[in-house]
């Protein structure tokens, strides 16, 4: 073993460099550094310059004196099965999950799922792209239902709007046969429609509720009930705006008769 004059740090016989602090070592006579340098027995490090091999704890070379990286064979066997798993490709059941992202509702959770798998969990080729998908498949169920919600609850058009409407209409009907049911039991028309609930069966309280009432939040409605006299009232839905006697009003298919205390307003 050869000592650096300046650090003290033992060196192979043959070095012609320290290889703590990089101090030129004298080597034998007639040999050059690189000569010398190539007769080492014992490396695990390589000179990026050079390619001279050094001792695992060399910061310079021993060969030319460059600085030379401290990564170890343990490191570099690290990096390369990290860089192998890059270069893999994903299989099939991956995007299997993405896609059903497509899914309306169910679909978010595994848009989620996706979306970790492609960044956070692998390091294959495609992982961004899982992502992606799953990024698209959960943006796809918010666009439906917002979509849905703005027609069918807000502007309250379309197919789901005319559906409601013949709700509204057949319940506006068993509203109405049922105060003429409790007249002919009580002799009298109800006050009001908690009054004729309270005379239902189990389960039939529904039929005083206007089906037409769909705003998010908002407490079911009931049918806009007036009694006029003892003879007559109205019975209707007071429609969208909620204001009764306007355009929108929805009623009974049931026609006002002579035996009948239903009436609509001329």
């Amino acid at each position: 073993m050869k000592e650096c004059d300046k650090c003290k740090f033992s060196n192979e016989d043959d070095a012609g460099f320290c290889g703590k602090c990089g101090n030129p070592m004298p080597g034998p006579e007639g040999a050059s550094a690189t000569e010398t340098a190539g007769s080492a027995t014992e490396t695990t490090i390589k000179c990026e310059k050079c390619g001279a091999e050094n001792a695992p704890e060399a910061k310079f070379c021993g060969s030319c004196g460059a600085a030379i990286s401290a990564v170890t064979a343990a490191d570099d066997s690290w990096q390369a099965e990290w860089k192998a798993e890059g270069s893999k490709e994903l299989g099939a059941f991956p995007y299997v999950i993405a896609w059903l992202s497509f899914i309306p509702g169910i679909g978010v959770i595994f848009g989620v799922i996706s979306i970790i798998w492609g960044i956070l969990v692998t390091r294959k080729k495609g992982g961004p792209v899982l992502a992606l998908i799953g990024i698209g498949g959960i943006l796809f169920s918010f666009l439906l239902y917002g979509v849905l919600i703005h027609y069918v609850i807000v502007k309250r058009t379309g197919t789901f709007a005319d559906l409601r409407s013949k709700l509204t209409v057949t319940t506006a009907d068993e509203a109405v046969q049922a105060i003429e049911l409790y007249k002919v039991k009580t002799g009298k028309y109800p006050e009001t429609l908690n009054e004729l609930a309270g005379s239902l069966p189990a389960g039939w309280e529904r039929i005083i509720y206007d089906p037409s009432n769909t705003a998010i939040g908002n407490a079911p409605k009931m049918f806009y009930y007036q009694l006029i006299n003892t003879k007559q009232y109205y019975l209707f839905s007071a429609g969208n705006d909620g204001v009764p006697f306007t355009k929108d009003d929805i009623s009974p298919s049931i026609r006002p008769s002579g035996g009948m205390g239903y009436t609509i307003k001329e």
